[in-house]
């Protein structure tokens, strides 16, 4: 309608008026005239020497614009071009379809200006009110742009003074209704019927079915009955006002978000800044790896030989070994440590980079040249070198001295690697108690002290007691301990230590740690434990875990022999690695090894290239179980939404015609069922085609299915056959307590089970991923074959109201907004649709077979590998969802955190909240209490932590749920500019919460995108703007 729109006022006509008002009214006539030929000339683009040269009302006469307003509405007509008169849902005659004639600026121009006048005119002769005059004869000004106003008496309670144009734009679908009058219901309702509220004509709502008339009705927007809102779009309303509180909740989001990236990337630098080093160059294999296991390796030769290399650890024995390599030692090599049954892969830790944990877990640069911790001794009386088991307890004599435990054991602290040994656990059987008469001492055999060392043991003197008849440990009122040393095999000694009673007469032992001094450097040193004064019936004591320590060279990492060494251990552990294919190996085994030699001496190596589940392997499975739990979710949701549909079509589809139900007259009947979908053949006036361009389908299938080809093909050339194992080792699965105490090495338990596949299925598994998201862009996205393009239209029909894209179908009132987009934009999102498509799980695989570094595969399969699983979580759609979410997270706009305070007050929000940190709390707790168990109050505390960024996770994500993040786009054509619909997603749960709490936790917000061939027309139905369509009915 344009200009013409509300010219007719609706209040009472005027009292007889004089000349000289009539005058009046016609000079406001005149000035109201200019205006609004003002606003036609600017809104059709013409000039204004153009303007006069149109058609004006004195050279034709004035027509006044008589054509029947009336409500659009949705009809039908057979596909086929005829219909059968015998159909009840066929129409009776053949409508003729009215010609479309497009006008030109000018002709448009001077058929409005002639109706124009022709309206006020006549408005004029009845003695009516103008727009901008209210009964009064007084003229108002708009309260939005200050123009001249008239009252409108439908909105608000009192009416609201507006121009034509932001009545418009403001009210568009009151004044739409306002426009059209009663005609559009007056054949739907009986007459005679009055107003509930005024009395006057009113009409039948369905909300409440009740009636009222349309003042009544649209004054606030929201039913007088039923308090519904009576708004047929979602479009045109104003937004709420979140709150402060909410908006800044948002913003806390935010910088949680951001603060959480920077730690996660700080710690990530750190970590690989910081990894222990090994004594022969290796990193520690983790995130944040500690050295946390104590390892006994063997020397296997002297101390001035130095240490064996990695690949010649062996742990030490009870009876053979002598000189013992003791320390703190990582883990380098998961995979090869465990595929080895623990025996390679490890290393003792070197530099530690930890100032706090430096002298406790570092390598301390020598060799255990004695050792005796009293617990290995056949006959405890007496001692002879044949009752010792231990071969490192070298002792050459010993006086009136036996192993016992009537004075006690010394306590070790627990270590989790060792179940034997726990808090408070006494470790071991006795101790060297001392007592008898004339003499009590121990003296050990000559020892290599060459590069000095330490000597460590622990002393205990007889405590004071009541009653020492009923003690066998007795007192010790003097009787101080010395220690000793002698360089010439024993003919002479020298003091060096000295121990007095009252420092250790105590319940428990005393630890004691001599430096050797300079005097005693030699090759033959010999030490000795002496009391000389004593009381032959008192003054008992006691030693247990005697250790003497002898350092390597100052320079012996510099050294040749070392070097060589490094050099021997780096290529037999290089083969060790290539024989279990381990993420370490940087050669190709099939031409880097001869296996039959080269690993048949490695241990746990079997032949037939049986390998434990790592790296890019692990990274497809991983994902491959992603996108299988999202399938099953997905399934599940729609079974419980929409499964009789589902059964239904898939009946249809796959049981035979003869078992299926005939088709009755009743299943076209869909205008008593507004839900279902018209028959086929029956298309809908108002319905749209979306433009498809055949040169960009080509174009976008070479580019998905160009890199897949290449990407198999290369994958399946550098992935050979064999296949990958998963152990599992149930709760409660753990090595026995004798094989923990006893053997100086970490404890191997044998897997209860195991899960196998081969590499021929993890290959099928990258292919058949990489193309299902090949196919979802290609079906739901680029619609590249004929039949996936949807087909759009739109029913305006109030028991319908919706706009139907394919098979989706989209409730008008849900529609919120409208935007447009350029064309860079819709250009870079198709390019992150195009990244969805691509290839990760093969180009995972594929950079397994460049043999890159450790320090490289590991950040480029990393890399690659969670992509994979990224996109297997959240879809092939994945980096646009993220573009989109990063949008408003990172918005510094206030309109955007209005949004997302919006958002933020939805209830699932916190229902997602407090879900997210239920599971990861428990789910932390029993793995942590499980594997990392310490104490009741460290599991706590980790799974409370663990719990809080889990709950700030669910807080995000139903944020982002409430804000459009969920993108729906048909990249049909080239991109292009165009409009983004946004729409509310809900999706309705048929269980015991009837639909309110399920239906909440699912609904998204929508982000629609097409490319039609009238998008004017789509805009203008959507919007709810179909008094320009009344023309083309």
């Amino acid at each position: 309608m344009g200009l013409m729109g509300g010219l007719k006022s609706p209040t009472n006509p005027f009292k007889k008026k004089s000349a000289e008002e009539k005058k009046q009214d016609a000079e406001q006539l005149e000035r109201i005239a200019k205006k609004e030929k003002e606003h036609t000339i600017a809104r059709l683009g013409l000039k204004p020497e153009d303007a006069d040269a149109t058609v004006t009302s004195k050279e034709r006469p004035v027509q006044r614009d008589t054509r029947k307003k009336t409500v659009k509405t949705i009809k039908v007509k057979p596909a086929g071009g005829s219909s059968d008169a015998s159909s009840p849902s066929s129409p009776q005659k053949k409508r003729k379809k009215k010609k479309k004639t497009k006008l030109d600026p000018k002709g448009e121009y001077a058929r409005l200006k002639e109706l124009e006048e022709a309206a006020l005119a006549k408005d004029l002769d009845d003695g009516l009110e103008t727009l901008e005059m209210d009964s009064s004869g007084e003229w108002h000004d708009c309260v939005r742009c200050m123009e001249d106003a008239q009252l409108r008496t439908l909105i608000g309670d009192n009416g609201e003074y507006l121009c034509h144009s932001c009545y418009w734009s403001l009210h568009s679908e009151v004044a739409r209704r306002e426009q059209m009058g009663d005609e559009a219901h007056e054949k739907e309702v009986p007459e005679g019927e009055e107003c509930r509220s005024c009395l006057d004509q009113g009409y039948l709502r369905r909300c409440c079915n009740e009636f009222y008339c349309h003042k009544c009705y649209l004054r606030t927007g929201y039913c007088p009955g039923c308090n519904q809102k009576n708004n047929t779009r979602g479009l045109g309303g104003n937004k709420e006002d979140p709150g402060i509180y909410w908006v800044m909740s948002t913003w806390a989001l935010s910088t949680a978000y951001v603060f959480f990236i920077f730690i996660m990337t700080l710690l990530v630098v750190y970590n690989e800044y910081h990894l222990p080093e090994t004594i022969w160059g290796y990193k520690c294999y983790g995130f944040f790896p500690k050295c946390d296991m104590d390892i006994c390796v063997d020397l296997g030769g002297e101390p001035r030989e130095g240490i064996k290399s990695a690949s010649e650890y062996q742990f030490c024995d009870l009876q053979n070994t002598v000189n013992k390599i003791r320390g703190k030692v990582c883990v380098y090599d998961e995979e090869l440590f465990k595929q080895s049954k623990n025996t390679l892969g490890y290393d003792f830790c070197y530099d530690t980079k930890d100032g706090a944990q430096q002298s406790q877990d570092e390598f301390k640069n020598g060799v255990y040249v004695f050792e005796d911790n009293f617990d290995y001794w056949k006959n405890k009386t007496d001692y002879s070198r044949e009752s010792i088991l231990l071969a490192s307890a070298n002792w050459a004599t010993m006086t009136n001295a036996q192993v016992t435990d009537f004075c006690g054991v010394n306590q070790l602290p627990g270590d989790k690697n060792y179940p034997a040994i726990g808090p408070d656990t006494k470790y071991g059987e006795g101790a060297l108690v001392f007592s008898g008469v004339i003499e009590r001492q121990a003296v050990t055999v000559p020892l290599d002290m060459r590069n000095g060392g330490t000597v460590n043991f622990h002393l205990k003197f007889a405590p004071i007691v009541e009653n020492e008849d009923d003690t066998r440990c007795k007192t010790a009122f003097g009787g101080d301990v010395h220690l000793e040393y002698s360089v010439d095999l024993g003919e002479s000694w020298v003091k060096f230590g000295s121990y007095i009673v009252h420092n250790f007469r105590y319940e428990t032992f005393g630890a004691v740690e001599e430096e050797i001094p300079l005097r005693a450097y030699s090759n033959q040193t010999m030490f000795k434990w002496d009391q000389p004064y004593f009381e032959d019936k008192r003054d008992y004591w006691a030693l247990d875990d005697i250790v003497i320590f002898h350092r390597f060279d100052g320079n012996w990492r510099d050294s040749g022999p070392f070097l060589e060494k490094k050099a021997d251990s780096d290529e037999k552990i290089q083969v060790a690695q290539c024989c279990f294919e381990t993420e370490q190996c940087e050669n190709n085994p099939s031409t880097f090894l001869n296996e039959e030699e080269d690993c048949a001496g490695v241990e746990g190596w079997t032949e037939g290239r049986k390998y434990v589940l790592r790296g890019a392997d692990a990274y497809v499975i991983i994902a491959s179980l992603l996108a299988l739990c999202k399938f099953t979710y997905n399934f599940a949701v729609l079974m419980l939404t929409d499964g009789d549909v589902v059964i239904d079509k898939f009946l249809k589809r796959y049981m035979p015609r003869s078992c299926r139900r005939k088709k009755t007259a009743a299943m076209f009947d869909f205008q008593q069922k507004p839900d279902d979908e018209p028959p086929p053949g029956m298309l809908a006036e108002g319905s749209f085609q979306c433009v498809c361009h055949p040169k960009f389908r080509k174009i976008m299938t070479i580019v998905f299915l160009a890199p897949w080809v290449i990407a198999q093909i290369w994958m399946m050339s550098v992935t050979g056959g064999y296949t990958v194992y998963q152990p599992f080792v149930s709760y409660g699965n753990e090595a026995s307590a004798e094989e923990s105490t006893f053997a100086d090495q970490p404890a191997y338990v044998e897997p209860d089970g195991e899960a196998t596949t081969s590499s021929g299925f993890v290959v099928f598994l990258c292919m058949t991923m990489d193309m299902a998201n090949i196919f979802w862009l290609s079906k739901h996205v680029f619609c590249l074959w004929p039949a996936w393009v949807p087909e759009v239209s739109i029913d305006t029909n109030p028991r319908n109201n919706w706009l139907r894209v394919g098979k989706q179908k989209i409730v008008l009132t849900d529609v919120k907004e409208i935007h447009r987009f350029s064309k860079r934009f819709c250009q870079y999102v198709t390019v992150l649709y195009i990244l969805g498509g691509m290839p990760w799980c093969s180009i995972t695989m594929i950079c397994k077979g460049f043999w890159f570094t450790y320090e490289k595969a590991r950040v480029v399969e990393g890399v690659f590998g969670f992509l994979a699983c990224f996109r297997a979580f959240f879809g092939a759609a994945v980096f646009a969802k993220f573009h989109f979410a990063m949008e408003f997270i990172l918005s510094l706009n206030n309109d955007a955190r209005d949004d997302m305070g919006l958002s933020m007050r939805i209830e699932k929000v916190r229902y997602l909240a407090f879900y997210c940190f239920l599971a990861v709390s428990v789910s932390v707790g029993l793995i942590i209490s499980t594997y990392y168990y310490h104490s009741k109050t460290h599991s706590f505390f980790s799974a409370i932590i663990c719990g809080i960024f889990g709950a700030i996770y669910g807080t995000a994500l139903g944020l982002l749920q409430g804000l459009p993040t969920q993108p729906q786009f048909f990249l049909t054509r080239w991109p292009d500019e165009g409009h983004t619909v946004q729409y509310e997603k809900k999706i309705h749960c048929p269980c015991i919460f009837y639909c309110a709490y399920c239906s909440d936790m699912h609904t998204r917000q929508g982000y629609l995108v097409l490319f039609l061939d009238n998008m004017q027309s789509y805009q203008e139905l959507l919007k709810g703007d179909v008094g320009g369509q009344l023309e083309d009915m």
